[in-house]
Order: C-alpha cells, then sequence, then structure tokens
C-alpha cells in the first residue's frame, strides 16, 4: 500500500466497478499496484481487489464512507456521489 502521497493513473467508474492503478515504493522497490472495487447498492462501500500489476500478490480490502452525526431528516435529495479522486495514504510500516 502507498506509504505517500499516490497519484491515481487511468481512473475509470463503469455501472458498479471501478479501476485504477498507483505506483508505490516498498523497500526501496518501485511496484505499480492495480485496483479492481465493486461500489455497494447504497454507494457507501467499495470492496476491492488489488495488488502487484501481475497479479503475484494480491489482497482484499473494503473502503467505506464515513459518516458524521447529524440529526434525523427526511431525506430530500438523491446521496452524492463517491469521490474517486485525490491521494490515497496507507499505513506505516
Amino acid at each position: 500500500m502507498p506509504t505517500t502521497p499516490a497519484e491515481i493513473h487511468d481512473g475509470k467508474v463503469d455501472g458498479d466497478t471501478m479501476t485504477f492503478w498507483v505506483t508505490t515504493d516498498y523497500k526501496g522497490q518501485s511496484y505499480k499496484l492495480a485496483y479492481m472495487g465493486r461500489i455497494s447498492a447504497a454507494g457507501d462501500q467499495i470492496a476491492f481487489t488489488f495488488g502487484t500489476a501481475d497479479r503475484t500478490w494480491t489482497a482484499q480490502l473494503t473502503a467505506a464512507k464515513s459518516v458524521e452525526a447529524a440529526p434525523a431528516a427526511a431525506p430530500t435529495a438523491a446521496p452524492a456521489a463517491i469521490d474517486v479522486t485525490g491521494h490515497g495514504k496507507g499505513p506505516s510500516t
């Protein structure tokens, strides 16, 4: 996983599928990590499979939209689209 901000490349959303790749460094070696995610029907989670571009290493992760506590109110509009732009930052080792 990226340990510094990573630029998203070739980001695409097609229906409920999202794909992109990032480059990261791990112990002095540069790796291209490819991500393929499925957006939940509610639009609040993305279940990713990600790994090296040659698929010698893969893992699963789920990204969930954070929700801040707010007063209960009747919905007046459709939920906002998921923002897939920006930079990622993974845990430090």
